[in-house]
């Protein structure tokens, strides 16, 4: 999910491309290292993989929390030598991160991110049964990033639209509904048995497990008791 926000979301792409750009460049200079340390309090940041969606997302947050520093130690060119800096780099870098459209962009996808990389760390962990989880996860991942635009939906639209393409392809089978369903925590929640989804993700697996009608009739008479 994360790695289609940041293919179809070019606010995303700029925000992620450049952290990488600027992570990469700070840490090929032990001086630049010590430089950004000196503003940071000591403090580093996460030298993402390209494949890892959810670590470059984590690494542009650390930057936004250092922004105030970070926009202090913006000008490089106070450690620039010659023999190993180019600097056409140096200034595109000084000039991006003293622009407002950097932290907006910033911002921006780290709103998106929301809460979705907190699924991952359901998905895998094995401290509890993950069925009875995943469906009320990711609905709730979506809520605060709404809430965070103030239900603006065109702020959010093709986001949600990369988070539904993937749940409808991968994750929304009818098991999850039944977990969701089933789980005590969430059971007594009026919302259960208004959602139609869930309600039908539960009949379609009691009529794919239990063949017999008469049986049937006594389970579904039963959800009621």
């Amino acid at each position: 999910m994360l790695k289609d926000i940041l293919k179809n979301i070019l606010k995303v792409n700029i925000a992620l491309n450049k952290s990488m750009t600027i992570n990469a460049y700070i840490h090929s200079f032990v001086a630049l290292v010590n430089l950004m340390r000196r503003f940071t309090n000591q403090k580093s940041f996460h030298r993402p993989a390209t494949i890892r969606f959810a670590t470059l997302f984590i690494s542009l947050s650390l930057i936004h929390k250092q922004k105030k520093q970070f926009s202090k130690g913006g000008d490089f060119s106070g450690m620039e030598k010659p023999q190993m800096v180019k600097r056409s780099l140096v200034g595109g870098i000084t000039s991006y991160i003293l622009q407002d459209s950097c932290w907006k962009n910033i911002l921006y996808a780290l709103t998106l991110r929301g809460s979705l990389v907190k699924v991952p760390c359901i998905v895998n962990g094995d401290k509890k049964p993950l069925m009875c989880y995943i469906y009320k996860a990711l609905d709730r991942a979506k809520e605060p990033i709404a809430n965070s635009f103030l239900n603006k939906v065109e702020n959010y639209e093709e986001a949600f639209r990369c988070i539904d393409t993937r749940w409808e392809c991968q994750l929304h089978q009818s098991l999850n509904a039944v977990g969701h369903y089933l789980n005590m925590k969430i059971y007594y929640s009026p919302s259960v048995e208004d959602c139609s989804e869930v309600m039908k993700g539960l009949f379609d697996c009691i009529s794919r497990m239990v063949l017999n009608m008469e049986t049937q009739d006594k389970i579904l008479s039963e959800l009621d008791l």
